[in-house]
C-alpha cells in the first residue's frame, strides 16, 4: 500500500481503474507557467512644433503700416493741408410755447419796445383786453349756466404771424364756439423766432366770466 504524495504545485489526479478496490494515484507535476511582469510604457513624446519668422515679411508689413517719415523744418504749405468743413446739423423747430419762445411775436403796438420779456408783457395784455370787449357773457346765460365759468383757450401764432389752430374746452358749446370766435378777432401780428428762424408759438388763455341771474 502506498501513501499519498504531497506535492508543491497543484496536482493532476488520475485514477487506475484496473483494480477497482485501490486506486494507485500517480501524481504528475504541471509545467510551471513563466509570468511575465508587464510595464506600461510611456507615451511617446511628440516634438512641439516649429514656426519660423520670416523677418523679411515682417518688415515689409511694419513698412507698409508705419512708413517711414523723415523729421523736416520746412514749414507745411496751406495748400498742402485738407481742411474738412463741419457743417452744424439744426433740428428744425415747429411749435415752440410762448413761455419758452427766444423771441416772442410781437402784437402790433408792441414794436417799440426792445427787450422780450416787454414784448411778452405788452402781447398778453393787448389780447386779454381784446377778450375781455369782445367776448359775449349773455351766451352763459343763455345757455342756462350760473356762477363762475371758465373756458380754456389754446392757439398758435404760426410763422406768418396770423392765429391759428385754435382750440377750446368750457362748460357747454356755446362758450367754444363764442370764444373760438373772440380769438379769431386778433390781428395778424410778427411771427416768433426761435434761433432766428420763425416758428410756431403756441399760446394759452384762460377766460373767467361770472353769470348772474
Amino acid at each position: 500500500m502506498r501513501m499519498p504524495v504531497k506535492a508543491q504545485a497543484a496536482p493532476t489526479i488520475e485514477y487506475n481503474l484496473e483494480n477497482p478496490e485501490w486506486a494507485e494515484v500517480v501524481v504528475v507535476e504541471e509545467p510551471k507557467q513563466e509570468i511575465k511582469e508587464f510595464v506600461e510604457q510611456p507615451p511617446a513624446l511628440q516634438e512641439p512644433e516649429t514656426f519660423i519668422i520670416d523677418d523679411n515679411h515682417t518688415k515689409d508689413l511694419e513698412n507698409d503700416l508705419f512708413p517711414d517719415t523723415e523729421p523736416t523744418d520746412e514749414p507745411i504749405r496751406p495748400s498742402e493741408v485738407e481742411v474738412i468743413e463741419i457743417t452744424e446739423i439744426t433740428t428744425p423747430v415747429d411749435d415752440v410755447p410762448f413761455v419758452a419762445v427766444e423771441f416772442v411775436p410781437v402784437y402790433p403796438g408792441c414794436e417799440g419796445l426792445k427787450t422780450n420779456t416787454e414784448r411778452k408783457d405788452c402781447m398778453s395784455e393787448k389780447i386779454s383786453k381784446l377778450v375781455s370787449r369782445k367776448f359775449n357773457t349773455s351766451v352763459g346765460d343763455d345757455a342756462g349756466l350760473t356762477g363762475v365759468n371758465k373756458v380754456f383757450v389754446q392757439f398758435k401764432v404760426d410763422k406768418t404771424g396770423r392765429v391759428t389752430d385754435v382750440r377750446t374746452r368750457a362748460p357747454h358749446p356755446a362758450l367754444d364756439k363764442e370764444a373760438s370766435r373772440v380769438i379769431n378777432l386778433l390781428p395778424v401780428m410778427q411771427p416768433g423766432k426761435q434761433r432766428g428762424v420763425p416758428v410756431n408759438v403756441i399760446y394759452s388763455l384762460p377766460i373767467s366770466f361770472r353769470v348772474d341771474n
